[in-house]
């Protein structure tokens, strides 16, 4: 630990200072103390990307740093045999020296992993939602404020419309059938066959009568 701990976080070099003087004499509270810096590295990395975590527990926290890829294997495997050792600490009250001494020789690697998570200014992994977001991801608040409107006067507009179709559909059926037979003499450059004959019935009766 060198310079950006004693200047940002002294309180776990002081930590980890005491850990490493007590190893052969004292193993069971260097592996504490080594737990509790540990705890603190991930906890200041959780914090610095603003990550959601529903247990606040440190096997939660690696979890979900390794889920967003902030931690790599060997990283992760160091961090997971501190927190095994330290519990069997303080549960059992013994661990090997040995043991100690041999995660102690990853610190290093521990250290530059959390100056490089801490010092550079990352964009957060993680934003907590403002809004719960329901179907085509459009926020909740649109359908009541925006969707229920909308729905109430759209409703009475279909039912309007829905009369007076009702009422006049003798009149619409004759217009849409006059409006296909425009739209197909436009097209075709002539009339329907159909329309043809029937205008040539239509004389013939006229100039019978006449």
């Amino acid at each position: 630990m060198g310079a950006y701990f004693q200047n940002y976080y002294p309180h776990l070099l002081n930590e980890y200072l005491s850990a490493r003087q007590n190893i052969w004499h004292n193993p069971d509270h260097s592996m504490i103390k080594l737990g509790i810096i540990a705890e603190n590295m991930t906890k200041e990395v959780v914090r610095h990307y603003n990550l959601p975590l529903s247990e606040n527990t440190q096997l939660y926290r690696l979890n979900t740093l390794s889920q967003y890829g902030l931690l790599s294997d060997d990283i992760a495997s160091a961090f997971h045999d501190i927190r095994r050792f330290r519990n069997q600490a303080s549960h059992e009250g013994y661990v090997n020296a040995q043991d100690v001494a041999n995660l102690f020789t990853w610190m290093d690697s521990l250290v530059a992993w959390f100056e490089n998570m801490m010092q550079v200014q990352h964009r957060p992994v993680y934003q907590k939602p403002h809004s719960t977001y329901g179907i085509f991801g459009i926020p909740v608040e649109i359908y009541v404020f925006v969707g229920f409107p909308i729905l109430f006067f759209g409703s009475l507009i279909y039912s309007y419309i829905m009369n007076q179709v009702i009422k006049y559909w003798p009149y619409i059926a004759v217009f849409a059938v006059l409006g296909i037979i425009v739209i197909m003499r436009i097209r075709s450059g002539k009339w329907p066959f159909w329309v043809s004959k029937l205008a040539n019935k239509l004389k013939s009766v006229f100039l019978n009568k006449s």
